[in-house]
């Protein structure tokens, strides 16, 4: 029992430590030109022993350096005390397969008069790798796999992690003093960044590989909170904040309030409507595009004492709900709408709906205001009267 015990407690060693070293391959060194490598039929750490046991790891003096070392432009005799060490790297393929990458430094005292004296390292010919891959296949055909005991595997692990810890507190050092040495611009007065393109990622630090919170879509407005590099900080909706590419962003400072009214007039068609109420609820119409679905409904009358509005009014109006409802809903994760209807409570009426399947293509610029609102449902179509020169609004 007591034997079966350590059996299985090595097992369970032997497992774990190849879960902790096999997560240090990635940071394995650079393959070195002259290294030579073969897989073998063991696990990891048996092929570690095996190589330990055949001295792999201490290096030795050469007899000479003559068929060692390649001698193009190398005078033998100006070179004593020839030494070799070796570099090894174990990559784990399988739990039972191990490939074993060696590469020989060999260093010797120069002793010539055309270069001051002093120990120089000198490329090998490939003959000590190939050797020592030769011995440790013939050691493990000969003897079979090494039996490690259980405290070396524990001392390996605890190296294992010591090791993954001191590499990962590397790169962390090494990504902040990135991140300092980037020049970060105080902002001096409110700025906003208005994406120029669709599917800008944002992403929750600086860099291109950072997990992303969302994708911005054409035209969507962010405030700017710092500037780091080529980066933006900018505040999202739910009081998150992400990062964005400068070059993704047109950025434009704040309209002081004492020269808001120096602007362009807003089009009649955005102020001449006052919200009554909003909800989510099932699409009460025939319309394919939402029967059966989910929208928001928004409620909207006539500003004033006002009992119409013209249809040039109302459907500016459809078309700024469906710019600003469609991006809320869209960069919502957990958005179960489908669509976004707008319900007119003057004489006239009028109902105006919109796919966010649709919104989505004309904010990403695939479709042009025109071709958008030949897929919404405006009805009666006599109280939703084309402008001129239809454009898309923005928020």
């Amino acid at each position: 029992m007591r034997s079966m015990f350590f059996l299985l407690r090595g097992v369970r060693l032997n497992i774990v430590a190849l879960s902790v070293i096999g997560l240090l391959a990635s940071f394995s060194f650079a393959q070195d030109a002259n290294s030579k490598e073969r897989e073998y039929p063991v696990a990891m750490l048996a092929a570690k022993t095996a190589l330990q046991q055949l001295g792999a790891y201490t290096g030795s003096r050469l007899p000479t350096l003559d068929g060692f070392i390649k001698t193009e432009g190398i005078k033998l005799d100006q070179y004593q005390r020839p030494y070799y060490e070796f570099k090894i790297d174990l990559i784990p393929n399988a739990p039972d397969r191990t490939t074993v990458r060696i590469a020989a430094k060999v260093s010797a005292w120069y002793s010539g008069a055309a270069e001051p004296p002093g120990y120089k390292i000198l490329e090998t010919n490939g003959r000590l790798e190939d050797d020592m891959l030769d011995r440790l296949a013939e050691s493990l055909q000969k003897n079979g796999p090494p039996v490690v005991e259980p405290s070396a595997l524990s001392n390996q692990i605890s190296e294992a992690r010591r090791q993954r810890l001191e590499v990962e507190q590397r790169i962390s050092a090494m990504e902040q003093r990135a991140n300092n040495q980037e020049a970060v611009t105080p902002l001096d007065s409110p700025e906003f960044a208005s994406v120029i393109k669709s599917d800008v990622p944002v992403a929750n630090a600086p860099g291109a590989k950072n997990k992303g919170l969302l994708r911005a879509q054409l035209e969507d407005e962010f405030e700017i909170l710092e500037r780091r590099g080529a980066w933006l900080q900018v505040k999202l909706d739910d009081g998150r904040t992400g990062w964005m590419q400068q070059s993704s962003v047109h950025s434009s400072k704040a309209v002081p309030a004492n020269e808001r009214n120096q602007g362009p007039a807003v089009p009649r068609g955005l102020d001449a409507f006052t919200i009554q109420r909003e909800n989510a609820q099932p699409f009460s119409g025939d319309w394919i595009g939402l029967k059966d679905k989910r929208a928001r409904y928004i409620f909207v009358r006539p500003v004033g004492s006002s009992i119409n509005s013209s249809p040039v009014n109302k459907l500016r109006f459809a078309q700024s709900m469906f710019s600003e409802r469609g991006r809320e809903a869209l960069h919502n994760s957990h958005n179960t709408l489908d669509g976004v209807v707008i319900v007119f409570l003057d004489q006239g009426g009028g109902v105006a709906a919109a796919t966010l399947k649709n919104v989505r293509l004309w904010l990403s610029g695939n479709l042009s205001s025109a071709a958008f609102l030949k897929t919404c449902s405006l009805d009666p179509p006599s109280q939703f009267a084309a402008p001129p020169h239809p454009s898309r609004t923005s928020n």
